[in-house]
């Protein structure tokens, strides 16, 4: 038995992303929602490797997260875009 693809839904654009586990959850489904519509945008941000685990404020994962919302902010936006016209 052969496993049905699931096409990526557009709700990926919209969804809560509070915190880090709803990041990485979401981000792979907007990727994949990109490539399906044949669009390209830059990787979505790297995770940091440098956080010390103590709650900081100004956490290296807080700077992560509003980056990976930027980023999905960009991919509505090209996804937005109206697709552009071919010369007659």
């Amino acid at each position: 038995m052969t496993a049905l693809a699931v096409a990526p839904s557009a709700d990926c654009l919209s969804a809560a992303m509070p915190d880090v586990a709803s990041a990485r959850a979401l981000l792979p489904q907007v990727q994949a929602l990109l490539r399906a519509h044949g669009l390209a945008l830059r990787p979505p941000p790297a995770e940091p490797v440098g956080c010390c685990g103590r709650g900081c404020s100004g956490c290296v994962w807080l700077g992560w997260l509003d980056a990976a919302q930027w980023w999905r902010d960009d991919a509505r936006a090209l996804l937005q875009a109206p697709a552009p016209t071919s010369p007659p």
